[in-house]
């Protein structure tokens, strides 16, 4: 993994192309949902409008009293719901205009690909056991770390180019700096940048982080 990667893991993943991390409930669809469908659709039966319950997997796929299912899990074009978030028609659109709530388009392709992906629904994701998600190889071809191929793929979906690595001599500055607040000694330079194994920098991190 190059240097640069853990600085800019954490910023890269949330935002992922769908085919490497695919539209998750909690994230896209239930925030959504929540502030602009919920007050009609949801849990209160007095409030709900249209017997139509969108916070329930069976409120959503036996739909209101039209009968036509809200998510038909993989065809969002049959899909009620997606049809009323984008429809042009004022007296078919939800959120209805009266409410003052809108759908952005980036929110409704969000939910788009969450029923092409299936529509699952379940709980919070802070309860749902942890998916190791398919390493991406954007260009076919392999990559040393599983994060780099997460930021390339990345990088690609922006039409970015990730910046050369940097000289060897700047790398041992920068971690050495990073891991123990001090630079490196010109003895520890000329070995790091002398030195041709593909595991070199990962010895150095080991050594600098076993450093007193």
């Amino acid at each position: 993994m190059t240097p640069a990667a853990v600085a800019v893991w954490v910023g890269l993943a949330p935002g992922l192309a769908a085919d490497v991390d695919p539209a998750r409930l909690a994230r896209d669809v239930l925030p959504v949902l929540s502030d602009a469908c919920f007050a009609c659709h949801g849990p209160d039966e007095k409030a709900r409008k249209g017997g139509l319950r969108l916070d329930t997997a069976d409120g959503q796929r036996s739909g209101g009293r039209s009968g036509r299912p809200a998510v038909v899990p993989g065809d969002p074009d049959a899909s009620e719901l997606y049809r009323r978030l984008t429809t042009a028609d004022p007296d078919d659109v939800m959120p209805p205009p009266d409410t003052h709530r809108t759908i952005a388009p980036d929110q409704a392709a969000r939910i788009r690909e969450w029923i092409a992906s299936g529509g699952r629904w379940g709980r919070h994701w802070a309860y749902e056991p942890p998916v190791r998600p398919r390493v991406p190889r954007p260009d076919g071809t392999p990559v040393g770390n599983p994060v780099d191929a997460f930021i390339r793929a990345r990088l690609d979906q922006e039409g970015l180019v990730a910046a050369d690595e940097a000289p060897a001599a700047t790398l041992i500055r920068r971690v050495t700096l990073d891991l123990t607040g001090l630079p490196p000694t010109p003895a520890e330079v000329a070995a790091f940048v002398s030195d041709p194994a593909p595991d070199a920098y990962s010895r150095l991190v080991d050594r600098l982080l076993a450093s007193p």
